[in-house]
């Protein structure tokens, strides 16, 4: 049954980390809210029945950009517009994962809120899984750095206890990457059937790293197809090394897709395997 928000008992706008963290650690039936912009899906898929509160992150200050030759620093409240618009270098995946979002959806949604769904169809997840960004966590006092890879537990299962927030990303920069973001879907606004976030690493005409990220109508949180990036590394840069690194897609047990009314998991395997070979050609400039 869709949440009626008539229902909703408590809302509370906290004016500091320490605040929100203790509200959400003494009331176990409250949950943080970003942008707002994914309420409407928890909602239609029954998901905020138990819900009596929302506790806004809106007044926290966690809305900070900030790059260094080491890192991009983002605080969790950025919007997707904002990074868009910023003029920080970003990496190409960052920024092409971002213009695939719908402009409505940009202007108010959350980097933090849409990494906490961990929902394999967001755009932005797969860019920065694709990236190696690490998650800031604080709870209470306690601030602690996860993986992404670490925190991406399941679909809505982000690696967070109770009374902790994301409260930044870090992206790491590397000088040279090489990146981008593809993605296909049914409608041009719609969710991703599939969609693909590479970053790679080229030295002297051999794939000397590579971190290649899936989304989209998947039964999991997104992944890294860690057979395609091991066909890669170390070979050299040329369309054969990536056909054939792109064609174990086809076969990588961590790519967990099903059949659904959009599409059979053969046609989303073989439509990654395409995804992933076309991303990486256009990246390298084959």
């Amino acid at each position: 049954m869709p949440f009626n928000i008539q229902s909703l008992e408590h809302y509370y706008t906290p004016r500091t980390v320490e605040e929100a963290c203790s509200l959400l650690s003494s009331n176990q039936d409250f949950i943080p809210i970003a942008g707002g912009s994914a309420i409407y899906i928890f909602s239609a898929k029954g998901l905020l029945q138990d819900i009596r509160g929302f506790v806004s992150l809106s007044s926290l200050g966690l809305n900070g950009i900030h790059g260094s030759d080491a890192y991009i620093e983002l605080g969790a409240m950025v919007t997707h517009q904002e990074l868009l618009e910023s003029r920080l270098d970003k990496p190409s995946v960052l920024s092409e994962a971002l213009l695939a979002i719908p402009k409505e959806v940009r202007s108010v949604g959350t980097v933090g809120g849409q990494l906490c769904t961990c929902f394999p169809n967001f755009d932005l997840n797969v860019a920065l899984l694709a990236l190696d960004a690490e998650i800031m966590v604080t709870g209470g006092d306690q601030v602690r750095r996860e993986g992404i890879e670490k925190f991406f537990r399941g679909v809505l299962e982000p690696d967070l206890r109770p009374g902790e927030i994301v409260t930044g990303i870090k992206v790491p920069r590397k000088r040279g990457l090489l990146s981008g973001y593809s993605k296909a879907a049914l409608t041009a606004h719609g969710f991703s059937l599939i969609s693909v976030g590479v970053a790679l690493e080229v030295n002297r005409g051999f794939f000397e790293g590579a971190r290649v990220a899936v989304g989209g109508a998947l039964n999991t949180s997104p992944v890294r197809l860690k057979g395609v990036e091991d066909a890669l590394r170390g070979h050299p840069v040329t369309r054969e090394t990536i056909v054939e690194a792109s064609e174990s897609a086809l076969s990588e047990g961590a790519l967990n897709v099903g059949t659904d009314n959009k599409a059979s998991s053969e046609y989303k395997r073989r439509l990654a395997s395409v995804l992933i070979k076309r991303t990486i050609l256009r990246v390298v400039g084959l």
